[in-house]
């Protein structure tokens, strides 16, 4: 059976409409709340990975405040190895990029350059039909979420 393995950081920022389709499509939903202790999990080879958002970066990673932010980062560099598909939303966006070997940093903005700040009001949709082709495999997508950091894939 095909599972969507959700990768979770905060209560506010769960799977929502990823969750519905994945189960109107009838996989099984695991959500992992790596914020409370769960750990990393180990992937099937039918699985799909879904990494959330959060308020931690890529520059966190390594610190002990956040110690699951490494393992998550493996797993992503075997979920890539295998070929499986993932999506990378904020936080998961970023911690992507790294495991491809890109970073994530500091969108900048005008002249001279200052940091871009996300406006709390700015409300950022996701079309989920798009998204979720990544994770049934229907056609290749790339998405990018823009807050306040920009995630660069070197030579991609």
């Amino acid at each position: 059976m095909t599972r969507l393995v959700v990768l979770q950081h905060l209560e506010r920022e769960g799977p929502g409409l990823f969750a519905l389709e994945a189960r109107a499509r009838g996989w099984e939903v695991l959500i992992c709340r790596l914020d409370q202790g769960d750990a990393v999990p180990p992937l099937g080879p039918a699985d799909r990975l879904l990494v959330l958002g959060g308020p931690m970066g890529v520059a966190d990673v390594g610190d002990p405040a956040f110690p699951w932010l490494a393992a998550e980062v493996e797993l992503l560099r075997e979920v890539l190895r295998r070929g499986q598909p993932v999506i990378g939303v904020c936080l998961g966006a970023q911690l992507l990029a790294l495991a491809a070997g890109g970073t994530a940093v500091p969108l900048v903005v005008g002249e001279p350059p200052r940091p871009l700040r996300a406006d709390p009001g700015t409300k950022v949709v996701i079309v989920v039909a798009c998204a979720l082709t990544v994770l049934v495999g229907v056609a290749p997508a790339a998405l990018l979420h823009l807050a306040e950091r920009a995630t660069l894939l070197f030579g991609r």
